[in-house]
């Protein structure tokens, strides 16, 4: 019988990528935040933000699904989206 691809079997052994995709993931969040709530606007440039921000939520929701399946020891599931954004 083959053993399912979890990606995580003990968690003390993984403390690298779960790390380093919960600070993506943070950093990710914090600029999407600043980007809808902070952020001016009024200046030149505002035609160009629309696919940098098109962009930034799509890094989020990704980052956001690797944290999960991460955090949830769920096997790899997201290679297309991840791979689209």
């Amino acid at each position: 019988m083959k053993k399912e691809n979890f990606l995580l079997y003990d968690i003390s052994r993984y403390k690298v990528l779960l790390y380093f995709r919960g600070s993506c993931f943070t950093i990710a969040a914090l600029y999407w935040f600043y980007q809808f709530h902070v952020a001016n606007y009024n200046g030149f440039g505002i035609q160009f933000r629309y696919l940098t921000i098109w962009g930034l939520t799509g890094n989020v929701v990704v980052t956001g699904l690797l944290l999960k399946q991460t955090l949830t020891e769920q096997k790899e599931k997201y290679f297309a989206i991840v791979s689209t954004v």
